[in-house]
């Protein structure tokens, strides 16, 4: 088992917001994606293969859909009052290995889910 740093995700108030907010500090960040299934949006600040998400919700009833589904995430988002970090994602070699171990040692696991962006 081996895992490698993924992303990073920090709930605002407002992507394009963290974006300039970035590049005041010199950091380069982009646009991101709508997750339409899921009601939240993002801005990408990319090191390498890692990255920043800055996620926020753009349709509450969308995104309380997918929290009812086992969506960790979106429920994190949801639950957020303030901005802040809400979750570290790790890159697998064999995810679904993974899964399965983690399963066996008695964790609750959600997944994989395919996610998906439309820009």
């Amino acid at each position: 088992m081996s895992f490698l740093f993924d992303h990073f995700v920090h709930v605002v108030n407002d992507p394009q917001i963290a974006m300039e907010r970035c590049k005041e500090l010199g950091i380069h960040a982009v646009q991101g994606g709508r997750h339409e299934n899921l009601g939240t949006y993002n801005a990408l600040s990319y090191f390498g293969l890692s990255y920043i998400e800055f996620i926020d919700v753009f349709s509450e009833q969308l995104a309380n859909e997918a929290a009812k589904v086992n969506h960790g995430l979106i429920k994190s988002v949801l639950d957020e009052k303030e901005e802040g970090a809400v979750r570290v994602a790790l890159r697998s070699k064999d995810l679904q290995a993974d899964t399965e171990r983690f399963a066996s040692l008695g964790f609750e696991v959600n997944g994989p889910t395919l996610g998906q962006t439309e820009v």
